[in-house]
């Protein structure tokens, strides 16, 4: 009981915090225009709090060399996002998130 309570703090916490700091930085990006990042309604982006409750349950795994738990949780929560991405573009048919208006063509 005491590890679903952990997790479903660190997941409202990432969530919440994660939909914080992504607001502000668009708020920066489109040059003072507020644009909610979120696609639910309430402030928070459950990518974020998953993301964190996946780093802290990596964290449990004791592992001596800090490069290799860097590089597995990298490669884990990049897998994550890549999978997140994927069910809402196939299963949804929703593009959260588009990164090829944003680079000049030469």
């Amino acid at each position: 009981m005491n590890v679903f309570l952990t997790l479903a703090f660190l997941f409202f916490i990432g969530s919440t915090l994660g939909w914080v700091l992504e607001l502000f930085f668009r708020r920066i990006v489109s040059k003072g225009e507020w644009i909610n990042p979120g696609f639910l309604v309430g402030p928070y982006l459950p990518l974020y709090g998953f993301g964190l409750c996946v780093f802290y349950l990596l964290s449990q795994i004791k592992i001596d060399d800090r490069i290799i738990v860097i590089l597995i949780m990298t490669a884990t929560v990049t897998a994550l996002e890549y999978i997140a991405g994927v069910i809402f573009i196939k299963g949804m048919g929703v593009k959260l998130w588009d990164y090829s208006n944003n680079f000049r063509k030469y």
